[in-house]
């Protein structure tokens, strides 16, 4: 899915005018207009802004690779039967390389050692969208 695609689909779902995502962006109509044709693509700072408020990932918007999420009772039996035989060091490996903010995910493992594990949870769901 190309850029273009990703940003219309998400403006879309999120009941947004061009004009009011143009106007949140900080950008004119035609330049938002110039990205959901395909004809220019924002600036990487732009991109981060558009994640924020379309609610999709980076990885949505610059790879077209929308992440999944399933289920958390599913994740935890797929998991446990895939990496029954993986060493620890494997498993961490495994997670650096497939979340995309290491410190959030990091500080809310901290949470969890704390008193505070509602705060962790919620902190872990924001990781996830």
């Amino acid at each position: 899915m190309a850029l273009s695609d990703v940003i219309r689909e998400a403006r879309i779902r999120n009941n947004l005018k061009q004009e009011d995502a143009a106007l949140l962006m900080d950008v004119t109509v035609q330049t938002y207009s110039k990205w959901e044709n395909g004809i220019t693509e924002p600036k990487a700072s732009q991109v981060a802004q558009l994640s924020d408020l379309l609610n999709v990932s980076t990885q949505m918007i610059c790879c077209g690779k929308q992440s999944e999420k399933i289920d958390m009772v599913d994740f935890i039996r797929i998991v446990s039967r895939q990496a029954k035989d993986l060493s620890e060091f494997e498993m961490i490996e495994t997670i650096w390389h497939n979340i995309e903010d290491d410190a959030t995910f990091l500080e809310a493992l901290k949470k969890l050692n704390s008193e505070d594990k509602y705060e962790a949870v919620i902190t872990m769901k924001k990781i996830a969208n």
